[in-house]
């Protein structure tokens, strides 16, 4: 299970101790860059760690490897036990919501570690909730389970701000490109992104509604209408990742039976979501790439998974498995990533 970690943990007490506001702190243990933004009294953060420059070997520095944030971007959503008595609840929390400007985001599985003593969720950076953080006026951590907390909101910005930039220098150092949607609030230098690629498919081949070619053996998935109005969870997605108001064209919106159990899933294009919000524009589109949230019947429609891609399609494998073919720019298609469908295994999508 992944936490924080000592390292971090050090610059938690280093950092907040006596701070009455948001504080930001920055370390390189040789192995790892480590950046966090902490609240007064430590009791939430945000962390980010990447590769240091000095490759040292983690076990010449004491740094556990379930620290790292593996994955370009992720950032570490934490909360120590003052927040949460993990004696009298369970270790995994889906309940868990921070509140900006009366705007209710609800963070995926918060799990706790007897290990380190605290609660984390790992989340990337491109998520609604950190743009978010900097414009908030206010703040109310509510845990679901009975109790809330408010915070100030004094420092915020620059604490998180200063945070996802030196990770984005340390992930950008290690020649991954930020996805661009970062570039809409993080005020960092990102890198251009490279050309996107096409892949090759057979010109009989039909493509589906998202408009990439299939790869041989694949046919487009079935497909359900498009409701009149979309679920009431997927809804206030969109209202905390654009901040406020939005509009869809519903040719961004698929649906297909993605997890096996009959009722229709929507794949949302990002392509063809307008924010009026915090957010304004496509600010989830970059260059190339766009995100794209798969909202699963089977999980009620909520915490979707989220994919950088061009184009994000439901399609069906010759044993009849329904997938998601991916086609992204040549970094996105890293290690096979728009080689094969991806697959619900009931937990997450894996390939």
């Amino acid at each position: 299970m992944k936490s924080v970690g000592y390292a971090m943990l050090a610059l938690l007490a280093a950092g907040s101790a006596t701070a009455q506001t948001w504080q930001s702190d920055t370390g390189d243990s040789t192995a790892l860059l480590y950046a966090g933004a902490f609240a007064p009294g430590g009791t939430t953060s945000f962390s980010c760690t990447t590769p240091s420059p000095q490759n040292v070997p983690l076990i010449e520095t004491g740094d556990h490897e379930s620290i790292r944030t593996d994955t370009p971007y992720d950032i570490v959503v934490g909360f120590n036990i003052d927040l949460m008595d993990p004696f009298t609840l369970p270790e995994q929390l889906d309940t868990v919501r921070i509140i900006l400007d009366d705007v209710p985001y609800t963070l995926p599985r918060v799990s706790y570690s007897d290990f380190y003593g605290s609660w984390t969720v790992w989340m990337q950076m491109t998520d609604g909730l950190f743009p978010a953080l900097t414009r908030a006026q206010s703040m109310v951590v509510d845990t679901g389970t009975g109790t809330a907390y408010a915070y100030p909101t004094d420092g915020l910005r620059d604490a998180v701000l200063a945070t996802v930039n030196f990770c984005i220098s340390g992930w950008e150092a290690q020649g991954d490109i930020a996805p661009r949607a970062l570039s809409a609030w993080s005020g960092g230098q990102l890198a251009p992104a490279p050309a996107p690629i096409a892949a090759p498919t057979p010109a009989s081949t039909p493509a589906p509604s998202g408009g990439q070619a299939l790869l041989p053996g694949l046919s487009p998935a079935p497909t359900f209408p498009i409701p009149d109005q979309a679920p009431q969870v997927a809804i206030d997605r969109m209202v905390a990742q654009c901040q406020g108001e939005f509009s869809v064209d519903p040719s961004a919106v698929q649906a297909a039976d993605v997890d096996g159990d009959g009722a229709p899933d929507y794949i949302l294009n990002y392509s063809g979501v307008e924010c009026f919000g915090g957010l304004t524009g496509r600010a989830y589109c970059g260059a190339a790439n766009c995100q794209f949230d798969v909202f699963l019947s089977s999980r009620a429609y909520a915490n979707p998974s989220e994919f950088l891609a061009i184009a994000l399609d439901p399609v069906v494998d010759g044993q009849g498995r329904t997938g998601l073919l991916m086609a992204s720019t040549l970094f996105g298609c890293a290690d096979g990533a728009c080689d094969t469908p991806f697959y619900w295994d009931g937990t997450q999508f894996t390939q």
